[in-house]
């Protein structure tokens, strides 16, 4: 029972890695910095200083695109940035990769926050003056739009 505990958790856990071991070899055998590597294997977000550093080191840009596109950036992508990133050689199509995951955290940043809420509704037998009243429950769970801006 064990063994199979412990391989449903080793494939839980391997599923949650965005390159395999080989990928982060070949990219740490290019001569990548150990902070860029470790965003690579716990799915950190790349900053465009990692993807710079990646495309001097001749990383291919699948490895840059799966990382965008698996973990996202948790920043806009400024046009200074976009600037730095032509000036170094980074493909068009990585540019706009970084640009996408970045508007898609924005969108989510200024997206209202949803709430949940549950309910469990019961009412004791005096309350309805009836002696063959049956105790009742409901439970409801919902959700709501927005919120005080103070609590966002």
């Amino acid at each position: 029972m064990k063994a199979h505990i412990a391989l449903l958790a080793l494939a839980l856990l391997a599923g949650c890695a965005t390159h395999d071991r080989q990928t982060i070899a070949r990219v740490r055998a290019s001569g990548v910095s150990e902070r860029t590597i470790a965003k690579l294997e716990r799915g950190g977000p790349l900053t465009p200083e990692n993807i710079i550093e990646l495309k001097k080191r001749h990383v291919p840009d699948e490895v840059i695109l799966r990382q965008l596109d698996e973990v996202g950036v948790n920043y806009v992508v400024t046009r200074e940035e976009k600037k730095q990133l032509k000036a170094a050689g980074v493909s068009a199509d990585v540019i706009d990769a970084l640009v996408s995951a970045g508007n898609r955290f924005a969108a989510y940043r200024n997206a209202p926050p949803v709430y949940f809420y549950g309910d469990y509704d019961y009412y004791p037998r005096y309350y309805y003056n009836s002696p063959w009243w049956i105790p009742h429950g409901s439970i409801g769970l919902g959700y709501t739009w927005g919120g005080h801006p103070r609590w966002r």
